[in-house]
């Protein structure tokens, strides 16, 4: 269940939806369903204290850890806060956190700027319960999203980072934009290749493919 329908109540609905429509569902799935909107749209509004209290409501079922995940991320919580936040989220307490450290970890690289990705790494890795690796793997992601948003491919768009996080970054770009039309790109991007020119190259092949297919240029225009 995606809680992108939060719009079924705004902030200032919420205690009516709760006490009314929510309250009214007899299925408890879906009045959890019901009542995660609400806490979602509760979030949006900046209302954390309403949110989590709507969630806690749901307790013993377990839409509660649901909707106490769906909180977190609607509030945008980075990790230290999230230590205690996610808590509530029961079975999906882990990946609470996991995406509460990517929001820190793509705020670091936003903070740092260009040419502070090697630093922003060991930043990463500091951070209790991560490491180097799972730093590594945050930094090849946060790049990788920085060339699917439409960077021209290249060493410069790495910034600083060492040249097998760039193309691991350059590998993963091309494995999401040929993913995303499988239709029509199958065999363009996710293959291991071998040496930065190589994942320039397949990176490019998706790329291209993948915008020629929704209609957005052809082929070799980038």
């Amino acid at each position: 269940m995606a809680a992108g329908g939060a719009g079924c109540a705004r902030p200032s609905d919420a205690e009516a939806y709760l006490a009314g429509d929510c309250a009214g569902i007899a299925a408890p799935a879906l009045r959890g369903e019901c009542v995660t909107f609400v806490a979602a749209a509760l979030a949006d509004g900046g209302d954390r204290d309403a949110a989590f209290s709507a969630c806690a409501g749901l307790h013993p079922h377990p839409s509660a850890d649901e909707c106490h995940f769906y909180v977190v991320d609607r509030l945008a919580l980075g990790r230290e806060e999230a230590i205690t936040a996610c808590a509530g989220a029961g079975r999906h307490r882990d990946r609470c956190r996991g995406h509460a450290v990517r929001r820190d970890a793509a705020r670091a690289m936003a903070r740092a700027g260009p040419a502070q990705e090697p630093a922003v790494e060991r930043e990463i890795a500091a951070w209790p319960g991560v490491g180097p690796g799972r730093a590594r793997a945050l930094v090849v992601d946060l790049l990788a999203e920085r060339l699917s948003g439409g960077a021209a491919l290249g060493p410069a768009v790495c910034g600083a980072a060492a040249i097998d996080r760039c193309t691991a970054a350059l590998i993963e770009a091309g494995r999401r934009s040929a993913g995303a039309r499988e239709a029509v790109c199958t065999g363009t991007g996710g293959a291991v290749v071998d040496g930065f020119g190589a994942a320039v190259a397949q990176a490019q092949r998706a790329l291209d493919c993948a915008a020629a297919a929704a209609g957005s240029g052809a082929p070799g225009e980038r």
